[in-house]
């Protein structure tokens, strides 16, 4: 249930800013939660392409390749 609400709020989130940053960082948490490892590097990548200077998905990009080896 929470995932439901989660995914909704990003896709209301999404009719403002279609590539915000944050929402593809909180769609790559989502798919690491989900063992997605693939799709959470690729929205990490986007979520470092719609913000070079977050430091948040700088973070996690490091992170998910950490953890894939």
């Amino acid at each position: 249930r929470l995932k439901t609400e989660i995914q909704r709020l990003i896709q209301r989130a999404r009719l403002t800013d279609p590539h915000a940053s944050d929402l593809y960082l909180a769609e790559a948490i989502l798919a690491q939660a989900e063992g997605k490892q693939n799709d959470a590097k690729a929205l990490a990548a986007k979520a470092g392409e719609a913000d070079p200077t977050s430091a948040e998905s700088l973070l996690l990009t490091g992170e998910l390749h950490y953890a894939s080896g």
